[in-house]
């Protein structure tokens, strides 16, 4: 179950830019704004898109070993309850201080059974990185799993950890190539992780938040995709879920460990969908769908694919490992198994 949980949180990192290409760029852009002699702070810019006073970003720029501009973080009213049929996470902590201008916009956990392994929520500032267009500003803070290591998850870098503190406790801080991440165990002996990218003074930044979090009696995750069936090579792997604030809205998403099975549902479905009226016409819920079947024999990395437009805007996509892992009758057992659920609670989304 180890390495099916690290394979599954291994997934979630691969949603990250490439360290490389990040690399690449942010050095070319450090090259740029040296000759430039000019560093720009990702400061109290509000949601509306409003202009940051070029004092305030100078200011800023000026001490970088002090956080960017920011403040308290008020206690939100409870989630509320799950709508029929979906399951909700309860998430074990918050931010107490973030930036100016970050808003909350993701939240995640990978669920084995009735335990919660992993949790992640990520807040982002609206205005785009000063240090790479690929990598937007965002705080991130996690709940690690016990004895994983931190490499392929997206929480550190190449490179020895700098030891700092986190309050009276022992933590570490490691770089990336556009920010930094604090670990440190908190009193509960919970694991957890900040991380900070695409701002100027990112390790300032990342401890101010970390010393802020605390217990959160109220925050949860809530999800209405279920599997009723699954494949028996399908049906010990960790679930991973997030829901992820998204240009069209939301999106809500269910992975299974090394992507053998993904699903995602949401709004603004034609701007998301995979393949198009390609396959094989098919039913998905009484509407009309797609099925993309692989090539036989399977080559490595083929895959089933069901796009399946619903009413209002709404959509699915699922995606299944072809071969030993799904065949094609398991394929669309499977899809007679989805469960959408109610639509899930929203609000938290754009807020502190």
């Amino acid at each position: 179950m180890n390495d099916q949980i690290r394979a599954a949180l291994e997934l979630i990192a691969d949603q990250a830019p490439q360290p490389e290409g990040v690399r690449r760029r942010a050095t070319a852009r450090a090259r740029q704004l040296h000759r430039r002699r000019t560093v720009l702070a990702i400061t109290g810019v509000a949601a509306a898109g409003l202009a940051v006073p070029t004092t305030v970003i100078r200011l800023a720029a000026s001490n970088p070993e002090q956080p960017i501009p920011g403040s308290p973080v008020h206690l939100a009213d409870p989630d509320p309850a799950p709508g029929h049929g979906n399951r909700r996470t309860p998430l074990a902590f918050r931010a107490g201080w973030l930036p100016n201008g970050f808003a909350e916009t993701s939240r995640c956990a990978m669920v084995s059974g009735l335990t919660t392994a992993f949790q992640e929520r990520q807040w982002s500032a609206p205005s785009r990185s000063t240090l790479d267009d690929d990598v937007p500003p965002s705080v991130t803070l996690a709940v690690l799993p016990p004895d994983e290591e931190l490499s392929g998850l997206g929480y550190s870098a190449a490179g020895p950890a700098q030891s700092v503190r986190v309050g009276d406790r022992p933590a570490s801080a490691t770089r990336s190539a556009t920010g930094w991440t604090v670990t440190w165990v908190a009193e509960n002996s919970m694991r957890l992780a900040v991380r900070v990218l695409g701002t100027v003074a990112p390790l300032p930044t990342a401890l101010r938040v970390a010393e802020s979090v605390l217990p959160d009696d109220f925050a949860a995750l809530e999800s209405g995709l279920f599997c009723q069936w699954l494949p028996p090579a399908l049906a010990v792997q960790p679930q991973v879920v997030r829901l992820t604030q998204v240009d069209q809205g939301w999106q809500e998403s269910l992975i299974l460990t090394g992507y053998d099975l993904a699903i995602r549902y949401g709004p603004g479905y034609e701007r998301w969908r995979t393949s198009g009226t390609g396959g094989t016409p098919i039913r998905f819920q009484g509407n009309a769908a797609y099925l993309s079947k692989p090539t036989k024999p399977h080559r490595d990395g083929d895959v089933f694919i069901l796009d399946a437009p619903l009413p209002g805007g709404f959509g699915v996509t699922v995606t299944a490992k072809a071969g030993a892992v799904v065949g094609e009758d398991e394929f669309r057992r499977l899809l007679g198994g989805i469960r959408l659920g109610s639509t899930p609670a929203t609000g938290w989304m754009g807020r502190r």
